[in-house]
């Protein structure tokens, strides 16, 4: 617990405990956007219009590399500057080795928009945090979200020129997933005391 909140008051501004924090994590890189954060920030923008006490963190690489989205432009282009923060994926300097634990564990929900997985590596670090997961509910995530998770049928499937399917997100069934973590978050019924 006291990971968590010293996580959580290290992002500017603080995070309080009250706030129902949003975490993503994932390699922004190439196109097509993978990653499905074009769909993840509608699905921040529709969720943050409806609720105050909302901020998301993503941990990535915002300015992309290898023609992949800019984040920083389109957080600015959304109006999410005040809800959403970004950093590198990497330890910062001087922290601790348990650093990522602890951010998983500051997360009152990870929210994956991905839309192919070749394993899925983030959604399995959260639920071994006791962090519920929302996710777009294609390739591996099938097999990887557990009972603490809130699955989202994608909106449809479609072959890109590397011969890959991909399943496109569904901003509304993302919502409707996000939305019964926040009751359930709000109920207690998410709370890990970890």
């Amino acid at each position: 617990m006291a990971g968590r909140a010293r996580w959580r008051k290290q992002l500017k501004p603080e995070i309080a405990d009250d706030t129902f924090l949003i975490g993503s994590v994932g390699l922004n890189s190439g196109s097509p956007d993978r990653k499905g954060y074009g769909f993840e920030f509608d699905v921040l923008r529709a969720f943050a219009d409806r609720h105050d006490d909302v901020r998301a963190y993503i941990h990535t690489n915002p300015e992309g590399n290898l023609g992949a989205i800019d984040l920083y432009e389109l957080r600015a282009e959304l109006g999410l500057e005040n809800i959403v923060c970004f950093n590198r994926p990497a330890t910062p300097l001087g922290d601790s080795p348990l650093y990522l634990r602890d951010m998983y564990n500051a997360f009152d929900v990870l929210l994956h928009c991905g839309m192919c997985e070749g394993f899925g590596l983030p959604v399995i670090e959260a639920q071994a945090c006791g962090t519920p997961v929302v996710a777009n509910n294609c390739s591996s995530m099938q097999e990887l979200l557990g009972p603490l998770c809130y699955p989202a049928k994608p909106m449809g499937e479609m072959l890109v020129s590397t011969s890959t399917r991909i399943s496109l997100p569904s901003v509304e069934n993302l919502l409707a997933q996000l939305e019964r973590a926040y009751v359930d978050w709000q109920m207690g019924a998410t709370d890990r005391g970890l």
